[in-house]
């Protein structure tokens, strides 16, 4: 799942943009367990590409902050349905305090045998021929790209062939 379009959300509704990037982390979590019910063994959502590091500083730093409480949540989340937590790309550009929470959650999961969630941060598609050379140990799986926002770009993703006629946005279909 691409995660797009919370912050136009919330602009939308007359609320700031980190509105809608708190009630898009909400969001996850619902889906998160929505997937563990429904049986889904592994999930991927892609949160902050590189692109997302030329948003305004007060935005990126809001959107760590959340990040950050994120990690709080994601592990009881993992406790309750047994999920085993990777987060991909490069993390060498976030803070420490960031870094060591993610290899506490990962290792606190790593035995876990729900569903495989995947949290892929600072990402960059166009850089790479796949998401294997950028997102190391990404399981390759059947599924479907999933886009949360109506626009239908995919700059910075890199979409495997045989998906490409089979992508989901929550645009309306062109007439």
């Amino acid at each position: 799942i691409i995660l797009d379009g919370n912050g136009r959300w919330a602009k939308a509704k007359g609320m700031p943009r980190n509105y809608g990037h708190v009630q898009g982390a909400k969001t996850v979590e619902t889906i998160c367990e929505e997937a563990y019910r429904m049986g889904i063994q592994y999930l991927t959502v892609y949160a902050f590409s590189t692109e997302n590091w030329n948003r305004p500083r007060e935005e990126v730093e809001a959107l760590m902050k959340l990040l950050r409480n994120y990690m709080k949540t994601c592990l009881k989340t993992a406790e309750k349905n047994r999920m085993c937590v990777r987060v991909l790309g490069e993390k060498s550009r976030l803070d420490e305090d960031i870094r060591s929470r993610i290899r506490e959650l990962e290792e606190a999961t790593r035995n876990n045998d729900g569903l495989h969630f995947q949290i892929a941060i600072n990402y960059g598609g166009m850089k790479s021929s796949g998401p294997s050379e950028r997102l190391p140990g990404r399981p390759p799986r059947e599924g479907w790209p999933l886009r949360t926002s109506p626009r239908r770009r995919w700059r910075g993703f890199w979409i495997r062939r045989d998906c490409r006629n089979r992508i989901c946005s929550s645009a309306p279909a062109a007439s």
